[in-house]
């Protein structure tokens, strides 16, 4: 009798044992989730980072607010360079959304009114987003949706009215 009585006591350990090695399992996993999605927002980080120091070094700014001003006078390399930058942004937006989509990220995909604005508001923007619709919406529909919805909705319609905001509260 005792020694079924033994049994039983080192099967109730095994069992709290087992769950507690499971508990550490899950905590491990989370913990692993939570460093790689750090991971993920850095090199997210680094992206724009590097997309920004290429505007500058390729002055693709003011090769942007050209397509706003005057997007018919735009010469065909001007407009293959546009079509790359445009693509890039897309591809982070992409990024974003998979990030979000695999809950690493807290960034609201479902809200591009500050980048669909800053970045799709223009004329040139504009088209060049109804021409590339197509494949964004077959790669991440949620993105197409969002630069879709800011274009619509958004009261900054392109980046000279967004720097005439800034300068307003100058």
């Amino acid at each position: 009798m005792q020694v079924s009585k033994v049994g039983e006591l080192i099967q109730v350990i095994a069992s709290v044992g087992v769950l507690i090695g499971l508990a550490l399992v899950f905590v491990e996993i989370r913990q692993n989730n939570e460093l790689v999605g750090a991971e993920l927002r850095a090199v997210r980080m680094v992206s724009y980072e590097e997309m920004s120091r290429h505007e500058i070094e390729t002055d693709v700014r003011t090769l942007f607010h050209r397509s706003i001003e005057a997007p018919d006078a735009l010469t065909d390399g001007e407009i293959l360079k546009l079509d790359s930058y445009l693509v890039n942004i897309v591809s982070l937006l992409q990024q974003d959304a998979a990030l979000q989509q695999a809950g690493l990220s807290t960034y609201r995909t479902d809200d591009f009114s500050n980048p669909g604005a800053f970045y799709f508001g223009g004329r040139f923007a504009r088209a060049w987003f109804e021409l590339n619709r197509e494949w964004i919406a077959y790669t991440t529909p949620e993105v197409a949706d969002g630069i879709a919805r800011a274009i619509e909705s958004t009261p900054v319609q392109n980046r000279f009215e967004y720097i005439e905001m800034i300068r307003e509260r100058l």
